[in-house]
């Protein structure tokens, strides 16, 4: 084995890394989860084992309840731990997603605000109540703008929490 090799080794085994990835806490990270599940599973094993082997004298039953003791644990623990990562992948995908959309959203709705500012500033109505119209309905717009821009920045602060770029 190069050495090359036994680090790619490592960096797949790295439990830390993979829960870092999916910014969860240790004990919601796959990895981990089957490492405590696989632990788990021996000593299930063991315990069958010295168990069977109290109530019975033939090996061959004895093997056989450690079997399928030892099978129907591995198989839930298969599914747990693939439940987990189900969710923390889902988890990223929709951090992710939160911020890239909100990052797409505030883009138009800058160049909306700036629009606004500029047909405010600029415009000159021919009466005073084609003025006070236009006014209204800028207000309005500009207001609407606003508040969309503030939830849209509390997205991305959302996002940024959940990925751990911003720590309160």
């Amino acid at each position: 084995m190069t050495p090359t090799e036994s680090k790619s080794l490592f960096a797949k085994l790295n439990l830390f890394r993979e829960c870092r990835e999916y910014n969860l806490g240790i004990w919601e990270c796959p990895s981990f989860i089957f490492l405590i599940l696989g632990t788990v599973n021996v000593l299930t094993m063991i315990s069958t084992y010295f168990i069977a082997n109290r109530f019975t004298e033939e090996p061959e039953f004895v093997a056989l309840i450690v079997i399928v003791v030892t099978a129907i644990f591995f198989i839930i623990s298969h599914t747990v731990t693939q439940g987990f990562d189900k969710l923390a992948q889902a988890n990223k995908m929709k951090t992710e997603f939160v911020s890239i959309a909100s990052h797409q959203l505030r883009t138009p709705l800058s160049a909306m605000r700036w629009t606004l500012n500029l047909l405010n500033e600029k415009h000159q109505p021919n009466t005073q109540e084609q003025e006070q119209i236009n006014t209204n309905y800028i207000s309005l717009i500009k207001e609407s703008n606003e508040r969309m821009i503030k939830l849209v920045n509390d997205l991305l602060d959302v996002s940024r929490i959940e990925m751990g770029k911003i720590i309160l």
